[in-house]
């Protein structure tokens, strides 16, 4: 009986130890040596279609996972990317490309004519656009927020094409009259 065991056991122990084999990973490198423009990436993201969105501190990159194309500023196209250092990359419910520069400003990517549409942006006092911490954020209604520093909560305001401090919703509730 006990050999019985010890057998039972040897044979257990011998198909468990194979099961426990280590998982293989494949990882490539993407760099400037495989044809990207910039080792910089501040944001990445995957837009709809598959491609791969990069923004770098010298313009956008989209990558189809065998080709990049690039998008810089260019001072004669008012439709190419108003400004290289990209520092955010945000798909919002309504499925709005947003890109947010490192100088505070903001702008809309449309991937289908690869044509760029600069938003105006108002903050209460012009310094806000030299806070470190700038970022755009969507919430679940399809409002569009830029956080300027510590003190500038901005709004996206779709007629206007803008962001300023006027269609806060948080002045909104607060100048409401109480019940």
């Amino acid at each position: 009986m006990q050999r019985f065991v010890a057998i039972i056991l040897s044979l257990f122990a011998v198909t468990v130890s194979f099961a426990q084999q280590s998982k293989q990973y494949s990882f490539t490198h993407y760099s400037t040596q495989t044809g990207m423009f910039s080792n910089q990436v501040n944001s990445i993201l995957q837009d709809e279609t598959g491609f791969i969105c990069i923004g770098t501190n010298d313009g956008l990159i989209r990558y189809d996972g065998t080709r990049y194309k690039t998008f810089r500023h260019n001072r004669q196209d008012s439709s190419s990317i108003p400004y290289n250092q990209v520092n955010q990359l945000l798909i919002d419910k309504n499925k709005n490309f947003w890109l947010l520069f490192s100088n505070g400003k903001a702008a809309l990517f449309n991937t289908r004519n690869f044509r760029f549409k600069q938003v105006a942006v108002n903050p209460r006092e012009e310094l806000s656009l030299k806070a470190n911490v700038k970022r755009l954020v969507a919430d679940e209604y399809g409002n569009i927020f830029l956080v300027l520093g510590s003190n500038e909560l901005l709004t996206w305001n779709k007629k206007l094409n803008e962001f300023s401090k006027s269609n806060d919703p948080l002045l909104i509730i607060l100048s409401q009259e109480p019940f």
